[in-house]
């Protein structure tokens, strides 16, 4: 599937319903003690934590799409959740998606980019309005010196 396709509005519409449906318990509890979340902003970074998992399912295999730093850190955690985010992976898009961080050539030159890139992918398939987890430091109106959004980027 070509990003075109996955970028059309209403496409995958069923998928992106199954997605959202999924639930773990496990991991919500485990982000609201670890990063020190209420229960509704754990919920709520679970929940673009799949968004962005989404996205990435969806793209070309090598898209390298980069989550924010919040999303990222939700990433982080599904992942120690290896039997439950293998599972996922593999039902919802046939393939484990694979967190890859930057080397540091990639984190200069393109880490800005992914960032900007993901974040148009993620309001067009989902809306303007996205919760305060999009937002991503070098996207901000502060000064050059911000860094990098994230280190880490996906890989089919």
């Amino acid at each position: 599937m070509n990003t075109a396709t996955l970028l059309r509005p209403g496409a995958n519409s069923l998928l992106l319903e199954a997605v959202m449906a999924y639930q773990n318990e496990g991991l919500v509890a485990r982000l609201q003690r670890k990063l020190e979340l209420t229960p509704e902003q754990a919920t709520a970074l679970f929940e673009d934590t799949k968004r962005f998992l989404y996205i990435c399912g969806l793209a070309p295999t090598g898209s390298g799409f980069s989550p924010t730093p919040i999303i990222d850190e939700g990433w982080h955690n599904f992942i120690l959740f290896t039997k439950d985010y293998e599972e996922f992976c593999l039902q919802f898009f046939d393939r484990f998606i694979h967190h890859v961080p930057k080397n540091k050539a990639e984190g200069e030159i393109g880490g800005k980019y992914s960032g900007q890139r993901t974040l148009a992918a993620a309001k067009k398939i989902f809306g303007e309005t996205l919760s305060a987890n999009w937002v991503y430091s070098d996207t901000a109106d502060c000064c050059e010196k911000c860094s990098p959004s994230t280190n880490c980027q996906s890989r089919g």
